[in-house]
């Protein structure tokens, strides 16, 4: 399944090998092993789902498993870390246009964000990624569009990791 998320010239079968290792994955600790010490699963599920080359439902699958399952294993979330997921997530948030994969990119980046200050460090104090513009932006820009209601608040909930409940008028970074 790893092979035809990465190998496979086909969308379709790519998004489907995609749904089916998120389901043999996901909540089973013996699968969840294997993928990340012995196959080499976080590399390659980010090289295929997490660039600007990626069709739209394979992003949305691929986020969707991420945050699953750094929800569910903090061995995942620090692999997922350690690989630079959340500045790669950001940088996609901003490089492309906006779409329906923003909302899964958001909460895969509000999962390995949240508790963590050395991510939180990182995203605030980069001045190449420009944390503070991008939300201020991209939450006006969503505005109070109802379809957005999911990806809004967890732009509100990466505000608030960062900068705290008043965040976007402040720019200084709060301590937890």
């Amino acid at each position: 399944l790893l092979e035809s998320v990465t190998k496979d010239q086909g969308q379709t079968c790519q998004v489907k090998a995609m749904y089916a290792l998120s389901c043999i994955i996901r909540e089973c600790p013996k699968a969840q092993e294997a993928f990340l010490n012995q196959h080499n699963g976080p590399e390659m599920i980010m090289n295929a789902t997490m660039s600007n080359k990626s069709s739209e439902k394979l992003k949305i699958k691929g986020c969707f498993f991420v945050s699953s399952l750094c929800e569910e294993s903090e061995v995942a979330k620090k692999i997922f870390i350690e690989m630079g997921l959340a500045r790669q997530l950001l940088t996609l948030l901003q490089m492309e246009e906006h779409s329906q994969s923003h909302e899964h990119m958001a909460r895969a980046l509000l999962t390995v964000l949240k508790g963590n200050k050395s991510v939180r460090d990182e995203l605030v104090n980069s001045s190449e990624l420009k944390l503070r513009a991008f939300l201020i932006t991209r939450l006006k820009l969503i505005g109070d569009q109802e379809e957005f209601d999911e990806e809004k608040r967890y732009l509100q909930e990466i505000s608030d990791e960062c900068y705290g409940k008043n965040g976007l008028q402040e720019c200084k970074p709060v301590d937890r």
